[in-house]
């Protein structure tokens, strides 16, 4: 599949690099690069990856942990240049948010004026709004990867596309996963904490487990979360169930912009632990989450539609 993507990508005459991985936390920059690869596709321009900087590197970027699946560059130019998006007005709250504004707008400009003089067509800024804006509703029609559907199941195959892991990080997982024991048949949950209270009033974390007891007599669980203290909870408060989780006794919510300081060692584990979790929950019989994360977004573009359920978003969305 990755040679068939490799052909048709690279016979398009116009070129995106797309830069992944500098301001948000591992999904939404993932999802965003899956609606950025579709864009493209659509659209006929030639993707190209950009990670040099990317908060979840600890060497590389993209291939500390999947293989290549397109051309990569390492320009340092994308560092500076190419922006996810640009601000605006509104978000100057205080002296170190301007000062952030006028550096990103200078970047941002100073980016127009590079463009006559670099090889490719787009800074991933250019194109922000209308990768965003993609018609989730649309039938998307690329014979030669074998894409006809709407853009879950568009979304799906490249998914498949770009999620292999490379030798180590494949073994790390399989370690990962092995350590735990997991139970053929369970249901997979994620409960949000952290900084995800910024993007949407976080739900109690009954409210899951009793969605799961309503629609399924399993009751061994995987559950992904960042806060140990709501496994604790469920723990004492659903004695029936079993619970799995990577979530260690001392972690008390993700924070993105503090999870950046973190060691490369740190950064590196904690990503492998977030895959691994990942992988398990996708594996689920039933998956119960939230489409307003970007893991939900994630698998309910990943998993079967009908194994897939949300308990704030009726119909699974671009966040």
């Amino acid at each position: 599949m990755i040679d068939e993507y490799n052909k048709l990508n690279n016979s398009f005459k116009k070129s995106l690099v797309f830069h992944v991985g500098w301001r948000a936390g591992f999904f939404s920059e993932y999802n965003n690069m899956i609606l950025a690869m579709l864009f493209c596709l659509k659209n006929k321009i030639k993707f190209i990856l950009y990670s040099g900087d990317a908060a979840f590197k600890y060497k590389a970027g993209w291939e500390d942990y999947f293989l290549p699946f397109c051309e990569n560059t390492t320009n340092p130019i994308h560092r500076y240049l190419n922006l996810r998006e640009h601000s605006t007005i509104s978000t100057i709250k205080n002296f170190s948010t301007f000062k952030w504004f006028v550096k990103t707008f200078s970047f941002y400009y100073i980016a127009k004026l590079t463009k006559p003089f670099v090889s490719f067509n787009y800074y991933t800024q250019d194109l922000w709004k209308q990768i965003r804006t993609l018609d989730k509703h649309e039938t998307y029609n690329i014979p030669e990867l074998g894409i006809n559907g709407d853009m879950q199941d568009a979304c799906n195959i490249i998914i498949n596309l770009t999620w292999k892991y490379n030798t180590h990080t494949e073994s790390s997982i399989n370690a990962l996963i092995s350590s735990i024991q997991m139970p053929d048949k369970y249901i997979g949950l994620h409960i949000r904490g952290g900084d995800k209270s910024s993007e949407a009033d976080l739900l109690a974390a009954s409210i899951y487990v009793n969605k799961a007891k309503s629609l399924s007599n399993l009751r061994q669980v995987f559950v992904l979360t960042d806060d140990y203290q709501i496994i604790e909870e469920i723990k004492t408060t659903y004695k029936e169930f079993e619970f799995y989780t990577f979530c260690d006794k001392e972690e008390r919510g993700y924070f993105h912009e503090e999870f950046k300081k973190q060691s490369k060692t740190i950064i590196k584990k904690s990503h492998e632990k977030l895959f691994a979790s990942i992988d398990l929950l996708n594996n689920s019989q039933l998956f119960i989450g939230t489409y307003s994360s970007n893991p939900g977004m994630f698998l309910g573009m990943r998993m079967p539609k009908n194994s897939v359920i949300s308990i704030d978003l009726e119909k699974w969305q671009i966040w």
